[in-house]
């Protein structure tokens, strides 16, 4: 890739390459990978817990938030193939509902929260979830299970034939009063928008939505709320 030395901007870690297309280069670490505080960290655990939830989804949940901390989280059941890291956002989404929501495996709490990103919303659908396109409303009312279905500029999946126009996911942990919608998601900056420089360490990523859009601006483009059923008791 042709980098054009003129157009250099300071960061606040250092700097930001832009792409011939406008695309901010981040250098690795220059935004870390877990995006809270530990002030906020403990907010989010306390409204977690007020949430008309299954109690064993808030323990998971915050477990996850907890365990987030001490390092490189990866959920259980998730592996790295052969190095591609990307392809694995939508499982890890899946692995993250699952351990918090159920299993898909037991037919009494399926969902349909599998397969790849752009197919994820289909299958949702099929298992009596909700669909709603993204619109200027939309982070509002995002809430504790749903799943946003993310383009993503710089994806190596955008060029194929799918179902949806988008290629990642972002798991929504919670919707903080003042703060806005808690994500999870699997996503490393790409190595060749960043020349010269190695993968950074983590892949997991905690922050929130207004943190991550502004972030890595022109990265990320919401395009659907994926709701599963009987996230909610009484649902």
């Amino acid at each position: 890739m042709r980098i054009i030395p003129a157009i250099l901007v300071f960061f606040a870690a250092g700097f930001a390459l832009y792409a011939q297309d406008g695309g901010p280069l981040v250098p690795p670490g220059a935004v870390p990978n877990i995006r809270i505080s530990e002030t906020e960290k403990s907010v989010i655990i306390e409204h977690l817990n007020q949430l008309n939830i299954p109690a064993e989804s808030k323990t998971a949940l915050a477990a996850m938030i907890v365990s987030a901390f001490t390092g490189s989280y990866l959920p259980p059941g998730v592996t790295v193939i052969n190095g591609n890291y990307e392809a694995i956002c939508a499982r890890v989404v899946s692995r993250l509902f699952w351990t918090a929501f159920g299993n898909e495996d037991d037919f009494s709490t399926a969902r349909g929260v599998s397969g790849d990103a752009w197919n994820m919303a289909a299958n949702v659908a099929l298992f009596g979830g909700r669909l709603f396109p993204w619109n200027e409303n939309s982070a509002s009312l995002l809430r504790t299970g749903d799943i946003i279905g993310i383009y993503y500029r710089y994806s190596l999946y955008n060029h194929i034939q799918k179902n949806r126009d988008y290629t990642h996911m972002a798991l929504v942990v919670d919707n903080i009063p003042g703060r806005g919608p808690l994500l999870a998601h699997w996503w490393n900056i790409p190595r060749q928008y960043i020349p010269g420089a190695m993968d950074p360490p983590w892949f997991f990523r905690l922050e929130f939505l207004d943190d991550l859009l502004g972030g890595f601006p022109g990265f990320f483009i919401p395009r659907e709320i994926i709701r599963p059923k009987n996230v909610f008791i009484g649902e």
